[in-house]
């Protein structure tokens, strides 16, 4: 009696052990340094600089829709309108605040000429802008439209007057149709 009481202590802790010890795999490069980002983008800080600030312009041409778009819920009175479309501009607003400041620290760092930094500051204002385009399609379906997108839309068509030619497919062969296997149970 005694023993099986003992070797469920020593099996419950070394359970106990082996679930702790997979927290002790993740390991620390030497010096307590943490690994840098190796996702770098291929523009310059000052090219970096001014594609933040044809994002921020951007942000708010989309903030202008959606503030459009709860004009018109609230001259339509439509109350669930209103609080959607209340509540993404709140959130836009949020958001490109943060993207406003990145971009001024992204200017900053571009003027001491701190690369790093600059490269830090327009991730922050890429990832805001693809946050309030999320934004702006909510914003849509808060009014039942489907995805938009502010800016031009360039639409080319080319017609050709020569109908398309069957000549491409292959024939159809009647012997690739198998029939449906027969009944077991009619069979006995």
């Amino acid at each position: 009696m005694r023993f099986r009481t003992s070797l469920k202590w020593i099996l419950g802790v070394a359970i106990m052990v082996y679930a702790v010890t997979p927290a002790g795999a993740q390991t620390v490069p030497a010096g307590g340094q943490s690994v840098p980002f190796k996702g770098k983008t291929a523009l310059n800080p000052q090219e970096q600089s001014e594609q933040a600030q044809m994002v921020l312009r951007r942000m708010d041409d989309q903030r202008a829709a959606v503030n459009k778009q709860l004009q018109t819920a609230k001259q339509q009175r439509d109350a669930i309108k209103i609080t959607c479309l209340e509540d993404k501009l709140t959130q836009m607003d949020v958001t490109k605040k943060t993207a406003k400041q990145a971009g001024n620290d992204l200017a900053n760092a571009v003027r001491t000429g701190n690369s790093e930094a600059a490269g830090h500051h327009f991730t922050i204002v890429t990832i805001s802008q693809g946050r309030v385009d999320e934004l702006a399609a909510a914003a849509n379906q808060c009014i039942g439209e489907d995805t938009a997108f502010v800016g031009a839309t360039n639409v080319t068509t080319t017609i050709t007057d020569v109908p398309p030619t069957e000549d491409g497919y292959p024939p159809l062969d009647p012997t690739l149709v198998s029939l449906p296997p027969a009944c077991t149970s009619c069979q006995l």
